[in-house]
């Protein structure tokens, strides 16, 4: 089943009277990404293969951690806006991030909520939206795909559609919301239905809206920082898109390995003279009910009585799949631009360590500035834009301020080691970026009480010897 459960581009028009602007490939390739992050890539049918590493997931995961971790917004000096904008956003960017990484985009969409009279956001996957329209690498039309089911045998589709309409200026530009409910098998659109078939949708307004004095859709389109080499259109694709080959591979490796564990435990093969017996029906069978899968029968044939018992142990290759594994995990990484070692242990057993990332080639920390600053920033800006203007359409008693007033930073602690950040900390101190006093009360555990009296100490010994270089003795 594709992506979106029913019909090609055809039966999207027919009932929205849209024509999807999405390539039947990259549909394909969407659904590859999503049955791959999910743990259920086509390999993985084959009953010989059938176990999964997970490591589009693992990388996902932890990409999307690395780069948001510490993310933080600020609204001015507005502390209960502050608060509410990182509720709406900080609480879920992680895992929208980790989305978008392995489908290649995810679209925010504000919506002003009835019951409650705020602004919230709903999230759509890769695999439920539809693009329509492009003005160059910006998406500025789409159709949302919603499910629901009132019961175990009545199942519905919406489709909410975004059509924007550019103008010279904000003012003459405008954006048309129009919603429809059909009636869903799991493989087709059926007959459209009332809104209110769905209890979830029985607020929605069955009519166009038209929502006039915008600069840009109510939606944002967050998409991966990666160049789409696979059709050259501006759909996003998945930070695993080039390594699908290494990734069948691992999950392959991974089978063999725990194939190979099972077929190398220690068994027992006995002599059938060890073997009780049992009368059924007047015949004698043997009685192996309490035997466990590490006794076996000797196999006939074999000269009875010679050995009561024979011990097999077969030597386990798991060393050599272990090193072909971490080869094939290296390669993956490097195609997705991470370092090659973040995944795999190192000769004493010791994970890959921050600092390797960083002096190494640095992969991995570019690719993560990457999502930050060409992915989520820009994201965070429009889908705050767009909740401002709903404020204002529906006229909410709380309205955020201009974008000069919000600030939005990333940390990047995670991404060193403690060892780097003290090198670090000590060449601002040199160049009088950072006071010692901070200095020893951060990396030396000092209290203000503690790091004073050592400053003290120091000046008293050497006076004229400024350990710090900043030619500064206090």
């Amino acid at each position: 089943m594709g992506i979106f459960g029913f019909g090609g581009n055809e039966e999207i028009k027919r009932k929205m009277g849209l024509s999807p602007v999405l390539p039947g490939e990259m549909t394909e390739l969407i659904t590859l990404w999503r049955d791959i992050y999910s743990g259920h890539a086509p390999w993985l049918k084959d009953a010989d293969w059938d176990k999964s590493a997970s490591f589009a997931k693992l990388v996902c995961q932890d990409i999307a951690g690395k780069a948001c971790n510490e993310f933080d917004i600020r609204i001015g000096e507005d502390e209960e806006a502050t608060a509410r904008i990182g509720k709406v956003m900080g609480d879920v960017l992680q895992e929208k991030t980790e989305k978008a990484l392995a489908l290649g985009a995810i679209s925010a969409r504000p919506y002003y909520d009835i019951d409650t009279k705020n602004i919230l956001v709903d999230w759509y996957p890769a695999d439920r939206v539809i693009p329509v329209a492009w003005d160059g690498d910006d998406l500025m039309s789409a159709i949302f795909v919603d499910y629901a089911s009132t019961d175990k045998d009545h199942h519905y589709c919406k489709l909410e559609s975004h059509v924007f309409s550019k103008g010279a200026d904000a003012s003459s530009s405008s954006c048309t919301i129009t919603s429809k409910a059909f009636t869903f098998d799991g493989g087709t659109l059926g007959s459209e239905v009332s809104l209110s078939t769905v209890p979830a949708w029985a607020g929605i307004t069955p009519e166009p809206i038209i929502i006039h004095n915008l600069d840009r859709p109510l939606f944002h389109y967050m998409k991966t920082p990666f160049a789409n080499n696979k059709d050259g259109s501006p759909v996003g694709i998945s930070i695993f898109a080039n390594a699908i080959d290494q990734l069948e591979e691992i999950d392959r490796t991974f089978s063999d390995m725990a194939f190979e564990r099972i077929a190398g435990r220690g068994r027992v093969f006995l002599d059938e003279s060890m073997i009780p017996q049992k009368q059924i029906d007047g015949k004698w069978i043997d009685d192996i009910s309490s035997f466990d899968k590490h006794y076996y029968k000797k196999l006939q044939g074999k000269e009875q009585g010679k050995d009561l018992f024979e011990v097999s142990a077969p030597e386990l290759r798991l060393a050599a799949y272990k090193e072909h594994l971490e080869a094939v995990m290296s390669l993956a990484c490097s195609i997705m631009q991470i370092d090659a070692n973040a995944y795999v242990t190192d000769n004493t057993g010791m994970p890959a360590t921050a600092k390797q990332v960083l002096t190494e080639e640095k992969r991995t920390y570019n690719t993560v500035l990457g999502i930050q600053n060409k992915m989520l920033v820009p994201a965070i800006r429009h889908i705050l834009s767009s909740i401002r203007a709903l404020e204002i359409l529906y006229s909410t008693s709380e309205r955020l301020p201009d974008d000069d007033a919000i600030t939005i930073s990333f940390g990047d602690s995670i991404m060193l080691d403690e060892d780097t950040e003290r090198e670090r900390a000590i060449q601002e101190v040199e160049k009088g970026l950072r006071s010692k006093l901070d200095y020893l009360m951060n990396f030396r555990g000092m209290s203000e009480e503690e790091a004073r009296h050592e400053i003290e100490q120091i000046n008293a010994e050497a006076p004229t010897y400024d350990y710090f270089g900043t030619g500064d003795g206090t």
